[in-house]
């Protein structure tokens, strides 16, 4: 239904005894137009007025917003607004409701309020209601607010091209990909041989053509959809071509995608969709560990990254006899994995009597344990046992070291013992050294040392020398082999060491 409409009528008349002055139902004796024609609601769209004994001292101005037909010919107005000022803001004035006796005049008027459904040009107003307006693809047509929504949510949008004057810098034509040299402000073909033409200019293609230090026709494409190709296949990405001014579907010397064929003769032209670094790439490359964590996707590590405690992979600490005695808590960190070994025993000496041999030194004792950032303290005291030596973490993981080889100059010769683990998730006691022996009462060797995890024992000897020395970490050393009056000295257990592995995530 049309909001506001106009009825052409003569007049009528009040049927019955007429109204009261606050009456809300009005009956005409009838209520049809010129023709005869029934006048019904829809005549008057949404609202309808009447002036009632119009020309006398009771003229009274009245709407109404429904019409009913009666079968014997009335016609009864219902919705009816009583005593509408003569004045703006024409609403209900008590002192213009007025009686009015049957047989009354009732006609079908313009009065103020009628006029001030319409707007004025002079006016400053507030329009409460809304047109309709013609075809908004069409030349004239005004776009409403619904259109205007439908194109946002994604409606067909007619605007296909977005395209801006230029000046050629040289002889170009339709279709021609070229860039804008901000030294002289004008258009030039470009070349993926050149770099400085296709990577970091502004790009377009020609939609005319043009000559030096003239107009392009038609202007320049710098986005959209271009109809000035040939020879494209669909669906397949273009880049700028090594021959000036030319578009290839392969890339150039400077690789430098400018869009997607729509068709054979057409492409969408968009030099940077496919050139935009990921939010996470910007963010990684923007530096520190709390921008972006690299990742099979996201392969950028910055320096500041890869300075920062949160963003170390995981590092393996090593502490030896020549390392700090004390490991400080890293920033970032979550867990750690300790690993503690004892220093190992040395071998037995090779006495001064004939045939005097030495035992093989035994391992020091490992432990190993995962321990929370929250149960370390901020530093935490380091032991690292020299040969025999214990060696410990805080009090996290202790070892003892192994005991030392002994020396006989008969029969079998027992190794020394292995230290022991203490306090880890994982403690394992040291390996004993090696016997020395006597082979048929004539063929002698003294003890090879104890291996442990991160070492190998002191090997044994065969004839009249000192012991050889462990190698590595916690193992021990080999016993020596003397002889009358001719005593050596037995090999060195190997020393101790702590490894901390700090876990970062």
């Amino acid at each position: 239904m049309s909001n506001f409409l106009t009825v052409q009528a003569q007049r009528f008349r009040l049927a019955g005894s007429g109204i009261t002055s606050s009456a809300t139902t009005i009956v005409l004796q009838s209520f049809k137009t010129p023709a005869g024609t029934n006048i019904v609601t829809a005549d008057f769209g949404a609202i309808g007025y009447l002036t009632l004994d119009p020309g006398t001292s009771k003229e009274e101005v009245i709407s109404f917003t429904t019409v009913t037909q009666n079968a014997d010919g009335t016609a009864t107005l219902t919705g009816v607004t009583r005593g509408l000022g003569f004045t703006t803001p024409y609403t209900t004035v008590s002192a213009n409701q007025l009686s009015h006796a049957g047989g009354s005049v009732a006609v079908l008027s313009n009065p103020s309020a009628f006029y001030n459904k319409f707007p004025a040009k002079a006016n400053d107003e507030t329009i409460t209601g809304y047109w309709t307006a013609p075809d908004p693809l069409s030349s004239q047509g005004i776009v409403t607010r619904d259109y205007m929504i439908s194109l946002i949510n994604g409606g067909t949008v007619s605007i296909d091209s977005l395209k801006v004057a230029g000046t050629a810098g040289e002889t170009v034509a339709a279709g021609n990909l070229i860039y804008f040299k901000t030294s002289d402000a004008q258009w030039w073909k470009t070349d993926a041989d050149t770099a400085a033409t296709v990577e970091g200019v502004l790009l377009g293609l020609a939609q005319g053509s043009g000559t030096a230090g003239n107009s392009i026709a038609g202007g320049v494409l710098i986005r959209g959809l271009d109809l000035n190709q040939s020879g494209l296949s669909a669906g397949s990405n273009y880049y700028a071509g090594n021959t000036a001014g030319a578009i290839s579907s392969s890339a150039g010397t400077t690789s430098k995608i400018i869009g997607v064929a729509k068709s054979t003769t057409s492409i969408y032209f968009d030099p940077v969709f496919n050139s935009a670094l990921t939010a996470s790439e910007k963010a990684a490359i923007a530096g520190g560990s709390t921008f972006g964590t690299p990742s099979g996707t996201n392969k950028f590590i910055t320096q500041d990254y890869n300075a920062s405690a949160t963003g170390l992979p995981v590092v393996r600490v090593y502490l030896t006899a020549s390392s700090p005695a004390t490991w400080t808590k890293p920033a970032g960190l979550k867990y750690v994995v300790v690993e503690v070994q004892a220093g190992g025993g040395a071998g037995g000496i090779g006495g001064g009597n004939a045939n005097d041999r030495g035992s093989g030194g035994g391992a020091g004792g490992y432990s190993k344990k995962t321990i929370a950032v929250a149960t370390l303290g901020a530093t935490e005291t380091v032991t690292i046992g020299a040969a025999a030596g214990n060696s410990s973490f805080g009090a996290h993981a202790t070892t003892t070291g192994g005991s030392a080889g002994v020396n006989a100059t008969s029969g079998i010769i027992l190794g020394g013992a292995g230290g022991a683990g203490a306090s880890g998730d994982i403690n394992v006691t040291g390996n004993y050294g090696w016997n020395a022996v006597t082979y048929d009462a004539a063929v002698f060797t003294s003890g090879r040392g104890a291996e442990s995890k991160f070492g190998q024992g002191g090997r044994e000897v065969t004839s009249n020398s000192a012991g050889n020395a462990a190698v590595g970490y916690g193992s021990g050393g080999g016993g020596g082999w003397g002889s009358a009056g001719n005593p050596v000295a037995a090999g060195a257990g190997a020393p101790g060491i702590v490894i901390v592995t700090e876990y970062y995530s």
